[in-house]
């Protein structure tokens, strides 16, 4: 329903700018390529661009005398574990940077990452329960990352992302199989998120520094506030960053509100030592601290007013020992390794009783990560034009998990089972690059790789598994031209079955008097899958003044899954005698949920992104859209997301340190679905967003914006709630 206009409008951008920019603005210089300058000289504001927007090959240097050329150029490291233009990779990555004009105001990871295609988050607006889905897949089938270190907690409704966006940097979206490079989890992709150092904040010449930002968020009277230090001297390099906000009840798009009260603590230290050109240790922590009122599933749409309370602290740290070994004079060598342990625990003390638990009992669920992992890339000159680049290495991690329930009879958490497991991979990746090859003009890169992965678990009962799989994967981009590219990809993915998905007893729910019961399934199968996809790209630069640039970048995707994991729950079986209390003990029951396999199910969508910049403006859409079925009974996965456009335009004004812009979302009706109450309505959300930074005082900047602009009422798929209404926006840093 608004596939016509919204393309027409980005083809017209490039020539609507060209007519309505007086010709002095030609000369003007990239807010997105020139780096912020000290504050005693003045300096366009830098404008990060939009994750929505395809990310080229290689930025083109333009002569002295012609204007520097607007790039729409980001870089990936995980897509193929070395930086590639995200264009030149055969897939689809996204790059979203944190202090951009946009995101600076994001207040969790769902609204940092809101505009990258193909990738929705499940739970409602709270904070906490955060999940995403990416093509078809969602939860433990992606792999997050804090700092290339696993985030493994493991809960089907309290969320993964433990983490304040202020303490970020960047993150990397990888959509798509990627357990070739990175094993288990990588079924629908890898979110990779980078955290702040020293040099990001130091301005040229500076050794040491600090940065105050307070911020404001109407919707939920969220108050923020942060401060960090840092300082570069030698061989050392410090930063130590902390931030806290505080938040009430979510006010909705329909007049009523989300109860949703929440205090969150964020904080890094990291500490770099360069004792040797070539050579670096760092070591960080990464801690988060929630502590929230609200119901035992902040996934749950139920409002103000809910009977299923409880006070939750959710707690995580991820602490981190790293060697990187890098010079430009050894090819065979850019070694890379690191030891780490990462510990969440999720702690909810019952306010209101349930038919399970009285007033004060705790429920807790902690899980711990310890591993090892090292990288290496060697580099081999074949000819003149040939390069082939190797990367390998190999990881070790453990995860435990422990549940307790103090209100239950044996102290034991239901569906929380005390239990550990064991992973160990090694992979091979090679990156052949090929210019020229005699009759075949332009550059061809193909890029093939195997991980072999063996995994064991235990549950505390003595129940165990113990499996291993391979996962092969071949990659290719050809480009004839400068501006054209096109690739191709086969990848195999899987996903080992999580501790609480084999081993999990006890109390799953109650209806009444009713309990339905987990039943352990340590036969549970690895979930697997085989994708193959192709896309091709276009990268102009002087399309209608000069410097500007044009890319659109889109691919088709095919999955074909084996054994995907679900939870089936089964219906009560109650006899009268249930309810006349003349039913011999154990026959009454709420039934069972037990996780299961669904044999094969099969995937299919499409990309597609698009942007122009030049140095006054910027234009991007993208649309992403994705259906499956399950093979065996024709009926749809639960994991789809309906057609969405997204869209950004921004609006530069470098001579009075100025950006403006505004983003939108219109959303197709989802009707792929096998329950009719899962249906949703399409709609369109609208944003806007101002940045400030004074031409003569570039270490202030202020941002303020509004969300959801119209108030529209609206409902996301994987949340029965419906959307944060109208929310006014305020944020304002200084670097001293």
């Amino acid at each position: 329903m608004f596939g016509g206009w919204l393309p027409a409008l980005v083809i017209a951008l490039p020539v609507m700018a060209q007519e309505a920019a007086p010709a002095s603005m030609a000369a003007a210089p990239s807010m997105l390529v020139a780096p912020p300058a000290p504050a005693v000289s003045p300096a366009p504001a830098p404008v990060a661009v939009a994750p929505i927007v395809v990310t080229p090959a290689a930025p083109v240097v333009a002569p002295a005398s012609a204007p520097a050329v607007t790039t729409l150029d980001t870089v990936t490291v995980v897509a193929t574990r070395s930086k590639k233009q995200t264009f030149n990779v055969p897939g689809m990555v996204s790059v979203v940077k944190k202090d951009s004009a946009e995101n600076a105001q994001s207040s969790d990871v769902k609204a940092l990452l809101e505009d990258v295609p193909g990738l929705e988050f499940q739970g409602s607006g709270r904070r906490d329960g955060q999940v995403p889905v990416m093509r078809g897949f969602k939860g433990d089938s992606i792999l997050v990352m804090f700092d290339g270190v696993r985030q493994n907690f493991q809960s089907e409704h309290d969320g993964m992302f433990f983490t304040d966006p202020d303490l970020l940097k960047e993150v990397e979206v990888v959509r798509g199989p990627s357990s070739t490079l990175y094993g288990s989890g990588g079924l629908g992709g890898v979110i990779a998120m980078t955290t702040v150092d020293a040099a990001d904040l130091l301005r040229p010449g500076q050794v040491m520094g600090a940065r105050t930002t307070a911020g404001y968020r109407s919707v939920s009277e969220e108050y923020m506030s942060s401060a960090a230090a840092f300082a570069k001297s030698g061989a050392l390099d410090l930063l130590v960053d902390a931030s806290y906000r505080q938040s009430g009840d979510i006010k909705l798009g329909d007049g009523s509100s989300l109860q949703s009260e929440d205090a969150v603590v964020g904080n890094l230290i990291k500490i770099g030592f360069t004792p040797v050109a070539g050579h670096k240790i760092t070591f960080s922590e990464q801690g988060y601290n929630d502590s929230a009122q609200e119901p035992n599933n902040p996934q749950t749409p139920l409002v103000e007013g809910n009977n299923d309370l409880v006070d939750k602290e959710v707690s995580s740290s991820t602490v981190r020992l790293a060697y990187e070994y890098s010079r430009p004079d050894d090819r065979l060598m850019k070694l890379k390794a690191q030891v780490y342990h990462v510990d969440t625990d999720v702690k909810e003390t019952i306010v209101t009783p349930t038919s399970l638990n009285a007033a004060g009992d705790e429920l807790d669920r902690k899980l711990t990560t310890t591993g090892v992992d090292v990288t290496n890339q060697s580099s081999v000159q074949i000819a003149a034009s040939t390069e082939n680049t190797f990367t390998y290495g190999v990881e070790y991690y453990n995860n435990e998990q422990e549940g307790e329930n103090t209100g239950s009879a044996d102290g034991e958490r239901g569906g929380v089972p005390d239990a550990t497991s064991d992973f160990a991979g090694a992979f091979l990746q090679s990156e052949l690059s090929m210019k020229d090859l005699g009759p075949i003009p332009g550059e061809i890169a193909i890029i093939p790789g195997v991980r072999a992965d063996h995994y064991s678990s235990e549950n505390a009962t003595g129940l165990s598994q113990e499996e291993g799989e391979f996962s092969p994967r071949a990659g290719v981009t050809y480009k004839p031209v400068p501006w054209l590219m096109t690739f191709g990809n086969y990848a195999h993915a899987f996903r080992a079955p999580n501790l609480t998905e084999l081993y999990s007893t006890g109390t799953h729910f109650s209806v009444g008097p009713f309990e339905n019961r987990f039943i352990a399934n340590p036969d549970l199968a690895p979930e697997k899958s085989n994708t193959i996809e192709t896309g091709a790209g276009l990268n102009f630069t002087d399309v209608a003044r000069p410097g500007d640039n044009f890319r659109v970048k889109s691919s088709y995707y095919w999955t074909n899954a084996d054994d995907f994991i679900d939870s089936n729950i089964t219906a009560p079986n109650l006899p009268v005698g249930c309810f006349l209390g003349t039913a011999p003990p154990g026959s009454c029951n709420g039934g069972t949920t037990q996780y299961v396999n669904i044999p094969k199910a099969s995937l299919e969508g499409y990309e597609i992104e698009t942007g122009y910049e030049n140095n006054r403006m910027l234009a991007s859409l993208s649309y992403a859209y994705i259906t499956g079925t399950n093979d065996d009974t024709g009926t749809y996965l639960t994991n789809l997301i309906p057609g969405t456009f997204k869209t950004h335009l921004a609006l530069k004004l470098p001579e009075y340190g100025m950006t403006t812009g505004w983003k939108g979302q219109f959303v197709q009706r989802h009707e792929l679905v096998n329950n009719i109450a899962a249906e949703r309505d399409s709609f369109m959300v609208h944003d806007i967003y101002l940045r400030y930074r004074p031409i003569s005082l570039q270490s202030l900047t202020f941002d303020a914006g509004i969300d959801n602009l119209f108030n529209e009422e609206y409902e996301r798929i994987f949340s029965g709630a419906v959307e944060p209404g109208r929310s006014f926006l305020f944020r304002v840093s200084y670097i001293w």
